[in-house]
């Protein structure tokens, strides 16, 4: 199939399947605030000096 053919060249390619974030882990912690917070609080939450 066609998602297929664009796997095996991101892997050929060693392109980031999360992209554009770093790793999956990043991935879920992106989708976990926007599905749980607004962006007033993801902004408070992104000026953090820990993230």
């Amino acid at each position: 199939t066609a998602f297929e053919e664009m796997k095996k060249t991101e892997q050929k390619n060693n392109n980031n399947q999360w992209a554009p974030f770093q790793n999956e882990n990043e991935w879920d912690l992106a989708r976990f605030l926007m599905k749980n917070m607004g962006q007033t609080k993801i902004d408070e939450f992104l000026k953090l000096s820990l993230v």
